[in-house]
């Protein structure tokens, strides 16, 4: 690939069906042997490569969300959730972690980086591909396809792309956000399938044939595989943006929910995150929880009356959240949904102002995100839903004690 060895095929024909162990007149098995070389320097290179970004990935998770909530831990035990709290010592918490995921996926550079660890692995990735266009042994065949499941980094850098041109263009509303577990799953399946189809259709084995050919003069000894590796970087690519594009013309534009339940609800999460919950009943309501009051998710509110203040629109972070159980006496009081406040754009550019501070500090450990004439699913009094419009001012009322999270 681009002038660089990466190994030597032998291809030939023996008489005979040797796949059953017979002579049979007029039949032909087909032998292929591809042979790697081996650089030592460049697999110490390639491991150096991927401890340093296994520590970056470690660095980049404490400090965008494990930081934040052993602050938010530290911080809910000494001060309790409000700042007017009577009887502190009655009160207790449980904190539910959300999946840091969409966080990680949000960095560009990272997606950039596992996308350079899988070019530098293009002669393990080749091998993945032949043993995966085979049909005899099925063993094999899924395990290729496990190794294959890696090329969801390339859907994840896409992603990432245009993120970023969304937000420079402000084409928020023109993407539909994308889960980014469901986006997993689906490309573990497309991608294996996508390349078995490419090693058993005869239009894609023409395409790639082609391909292989077109930048080599003597085609009878080499091939070049660049441009396929391009083509299949293209099509795996391609499908998250498909969906992403094609889904806001596809259907009708929901009105938001006016009530502050939805916002802060379980069920306004990721689908993995809705499925965890449900199956260790998490989300479930005791009787004797009338008076248990549901608090924050606002951000999210924010979003669907002005997608310009999202960092990233094409990525849902909302299976980060934390979920704050706060107990009296070991009664159930409130529920609080806390988002990252980093997740908001809250500095000025040319599409809309910068978000102020509020005059009064919150009555929070958190910050508040308040529209003042508005529903801002953060006030325990607000019992009756008001319509709002996209714009109406925001303020954030900051918290007496830093913090990272927003209700």
């Amino acid at each position: 690939m681009l002038a660089i060895n990466l190994g030597e095929a032998c291809l030939w024909l023996a008489a005979g069906d040797d796949v059953v162990g017979r002579d049979t007149n007029g039949a032909y098995t087909l032998y292929y042997v591809l042979r790697i070389y081996a650089y030592p320097e460049w697999l110490w290179l390639k491991l150096a490569y991927r401890l340093c970004l296994t520590c970056y990935l470690l660095l980049l998770l404490w400090r965008r969300y494990y930081g934040p909530y052993v602050q938010l831990e530290r911080v809910l035990a000494v001060h309790g959730h409000r700042t007017d709290l009577e009887n502190l010592g009655a009160w207790r918490y449980t904190i539910v972690l959300g999946d840091p995921t969409a966080l990680v996926l949000m960095s560009t550079n990272v997606a950039l980086a596992f996308l350079v660890d899988i070019w530098i692995s293009s002669d393990t990735l080749g091998v993945a591909i032949l043993r995966s266009s085979q049909n005899q042994d099925l063993p094999l065949l899924l395990i290729s396809f496990l190794y294959l499941s890696r090329v969801v980094w390339i859907a994840y850098a896409a992603i990432c792309l245009v993120s970023r041109w969304l937000k420079r263009s402000g084409n928020k509303r023109r993407f539909s956000q994308i889960d980014p577990t469901l986006l997993a799953v689906v490309v573990s399946i497309y991608g294996p399938l996508l390349t078995w189809l490419g090693s058993n259709v005869s239009f894609f084995l023409s395409t790639y044939s082609y391909l292989l050919d077109c930048l080599v003069s003597d085609e009878d000894e080499a091939i070049e595989v660049f441009l396929v590796a391009i083509f299949y970087m293209v099509l795996m690519g391609s499908m998250p943006l498909l969906y992403g594009f094609g889904v806001p013309y596809l259907r009708h534009r929901k009105i938001t929910p006016l009530t502050r339940s939805f916002y802060a609800s379980w069920r306004n999460n990721n689908a993995k995150n809705r499925l965890f919950f449900t199956a260790f009943c998490i989300n479930h309501r005791r009787n004797d929880d009338s008076d248990l009051v549901s608090l924050g998710g606002t951000l999210y509110s924010i979003f669907e009356l002005n997608p310009r203040y999202q960092v990233s629109p094409a990525i849902c972070s909302r299976a980060a959240d934390v979920f704050v159980l706060c107990y009296e006496r070991d009664v159930p009081r409130a529920k609080i949904r806390l988002s990252l406040l980093s997740n908001l754009d809250c500095t000025a550019s040319q599409h809309h102002a910068a978000i102020p501070d509020a005059d009064s500090p919150s009555h929070y450990i958190v910050n508040e995100l308040l529209r003042p004439l508005a529903q801002t699913f953060a006030s325990e009094t607000l019992k009756k839903p008001q319509r709002t419009s996209a714009a109406a001012p925001l303020c954030i009322a900051r918290p007496k004690l830093l913090s990272e999270w927003c209700m």
